[in-house]
């Protein structure tokens, strides 16, 4: 393959789309193309060999975009086999190719690893992949109704493998909605178990709380007259309880069970000087 450079180019960023996920590269692309190349459907691997029209076919006039190979710390496992498929040290003229098509399906591109070849002036420090734009009949032999048939078949790949890959990343993004939402529902019910431990242990049984012996100071129970006898004598209706029988009967002249007549023999308690009705008497 000949020596080729353009040095009229920009730079661009390409995604090579499979079935369920995508590679994007940084790229150089020659600027006389008249669209960028910014999307590319990853058909299969191929041998140059086995496209007879290419056995003889000058390469150079067919380049279109030169694409930067991350470094090989960086490169995830699909991206190491979609490589390691490229490359093929066991010959030197027949390469291994990723024929792919663009969402249009209006030309066959491929997609070639020529690191071996010291010639081809890289617009990049790290590996290159260069890639190369095809008509249909320029790769095979085919008639018009073919073509269009091939070409119709392609662009619903196209569309089916972009769709596929759109529907895997809402499925990734559906998965860690819900691995988020089950770490904030575990959260829940950790805060939900704390706050039944409290619960449970503001309702729990106290402990007994220990007695403590409290000296009540009884009032006395000599009659506050004599202060011999017990007082067993209740005046009514104050009911204050300040007498013995004797003391009611002999010092105060009351008869018991009597109503004592104020306008007559009044008679008032000695304690809250409240008017006797009737004194009766009690046992305490």
């Amino acid at each position: 393959m000949a020596n080729f450079f353009f040095p009229n180019t920009g730079c661009f960023e390409v995604e090579i789309r499979f079935p369920t996920y995508y590679f994007k590269f940084e790229s150089f692309q020659g600027i006389y193309q008249q669209n960028p190349i910014t999307q590319l459907f990853f058909q299969r691997f191929m041998h140059i060999n086995d496209y007879p029209p290419l056995r003889y076919y000058s390469f150079s006039d067919k380049y279109c975009a030169q694409l930067e190979i991350p470094d090989l710390s960086t490169q995830n496992e699909l991206q190491k086999i979609f490589f390691c498929n490229l490359s093929n040290s066991n010959s030197t003229s027949d390469y291994i190719v990723a024929e792919a098509v663009d969402e249009n399906a209006e030309f066959i591109y491929l997609i070639i690893d020529q690191n071996r070849i010291q010639t081809v002036n890289r617009m990049f420090l790290q590996g290159t992949l260069e890639i190369y734009k095809f008509a249909y009949q320029e790769l095979w032999s085919l008639t018009p109704n073919a073509c269009t048939y091939i070409r119709n078949l392609q662009m619903v790949n196209s569309f089916l493998e972009k769709q596929l890959t759109e529907y895997s990343t809402y499925i990734e993004c559906y998965k860690q909605s819900v691995t988020s939402m089950h770490t904030q529902a575990l959260s829940k019910d950790v805060q939900l178990a704390k706050l039944l431990e409290e619960a449970q242990k503001k309702n729990a049984p106290k402990k007994p709380v220990r007695k403590v012996n409290i000296k009540v100071e009884v009032p006395p129970m000599d009659c506050l007259l004599c202060c011999s006898n017990p007082k067993n004598i209740v005046f009514l209706p104050c009911g204050h309880v300040v007498a013995c029988k004797s003391c009611a009967t002999e010092k105060l002249d009351i008869l018991l069970g009597k109503v004592i007549n104020q306008r007559r023999t009044p008679r008032n308690c000695p304690l809250c000087i409240q008017a006797i009705k009737e004194a009766r008497e009690v046992f305490i």
